[in-house]
Parts: structure tokens; sequence; C-alpha cells
């Protein structure tokens, strides 16, 4: 969860491809003091871009037919395990959030020494039912999941 002592907002490329759906999602975004617009890509060169030149938490995109994300939110996460994707439709009807687990497992060295190995492992999504605006919103105020799993990691360390 995004640690509201520090108030550091939530951070969040925009790569929403429906004009109004895009206008709606930045004007809610703006208005909230604890999410942040750090990009907007229109292709995906330049969402690639954006992910490897900021420090994004989240990526919000359009929804393919069917409710698929697109296959830049999959490239999205090779390039930074961390991120979370926010995928909503046009009608703002079905919203899929997709994340990539971290997987800890613990190995014992010859010395009996155990540490702790983290490796990003399979993609993730779950859909959102019946979200609100308000409901948008504080899941985009949450840290997101590959983020809460390295905040979890570093605690540890």
């Amino acid at each position: 969860m995004n640690d509201l002592s520090t108030n550091r907002p939530s951070r969040i490329i925009l790569a929403a491809e429906a004009g109004l759906l895009r206008e709606m999602l930045r004007h809610v975004i703006t208005r909230s003091p604890h999410l942040q617009i750090v990009g907007e890509a229109a292709t995906r060169a330049q969402l690639l871009t954006m992910v490897k030149r900021t420090d994004a938490e989240w990526v919000i995109v359009s929804l393919l037919p069917g409710g698929k994300l697109p296959d830049a939110a999959g490239a999205a996460l090779a390039l930074r395990p961390s991120l979370a994707i926010l995928g909503i439709t046009s009608d703002a009807s079905q919203v899929k959030m997709g994340w990539t687990e971290l997987n800890t497992r613990t190995i014992t060295g010859a010395s009996d020494c155990a540490r702790e190995e983290a490796t990003w492992v399979h993609p993730r999504e779950a859909i959102l039912e019946e979200l609100t605006l308000a409901d948008l919103i504080a899941v985009l105020h949450e840290a997101a999941p590959g983020e809460r799993a390295r905040q979890d990691e570093s605690k540890h360390s």
C-alpha cells in the first residue's frame, strides 16, 4: 500500500486509446492528490519508453475486444515486473488488472545459512467488477501488486 505518511502519489502512465475515456481519466487523476500522471503514451513504443524512463507504478490501457489486455501491457510488465496494468473498456463497463507475482523461496547453502531468493513469475489478471469512480481511485491509490511485493521483499532484506 502506498505509505500515506510520505505523501507520495501513485505514479501512472496513461495509455488508454479511447479519447473520451482518456480525457475522463486524465481529469479524475489530476484532481486526486494521491495520483499523478507521469506520462501519456499514444503508441506501444512510447509506452515502453515511458516504462523505462519513469518510476510509474501503474499503466492504464484500453482493453481489447473480448476484455483482453493489449500486447503492449505484457511488454511493459516484462520491462518492469513490479508494474501493474489497469485495462478499461471504452465504455468503462469492464475493468481488468494485470500484474506479475513475486515468488520467494528459501535457499540453504553449504554453510547452512538460509537466504531468500525472489524471482518474478507468472503474470496474473483479475477482473474488477462493479467499480465506482471512487473505487477506481482507491485501487490506483494502493501500491501496485508488484510494487507491494517489492516493498515486502525490501522489508525482509
